[in-house]
């Protein structure tokens, strides 16, 4: 057995049979809508954030597919539906998402003292 290998001849290889269920119908993924003219796919839900090379993306599940479907996908490419990245930060409070520049003004820096006080 030690000298077997895991190989075998393309002339035994045979195409795949033709599917044994007739009439089966794959589920196809649906339109594309209408967005300012445009055609978009629909966002179901967003599911994660995180920061990849220093832009937010979120985790999209999109109307209509499986799991497999979900992207990541950047937050400028989600303008038309806010309302869903919205409903994801209020449920997530934790979650990765944009400051703006004008933001860190109104964040209360405390000032801290760099000389030691133990003698």
């Amino acid at each position: 057995m030690r000298c077997l290998h895991p190989v075998f001849n393309v002339v035994k290889l045979s195409p795949a049979p033709d599917d044994p269920i007739v009439g089966r119908c794959w589920n196809l993924p649906p339109p594309l809508e209408l967005v300012d003219g445009e055609e978009e796919y629909v966002v179901k839900k967003i599911l994660n954030s995180r920061m990849f090379r220093w832009k937010l993306q979120y985790l999209v599940k999109w109307e209509g597919y499986k799991i497999e479907g979900n992207t990541w996908e950047y937050s400028e490419n989600l303008n038309h539906t806010l309302e869903k990245v919205m409903e994801f930060h209020t449920k997530n409070l934790r979650a990765s998402h944009c400051i703006r520049a004008l933001a860190l003004g109104l964040i209360p820096f405390r000032p801290v003292s760099l000389s030691s006080t133990s003698s």
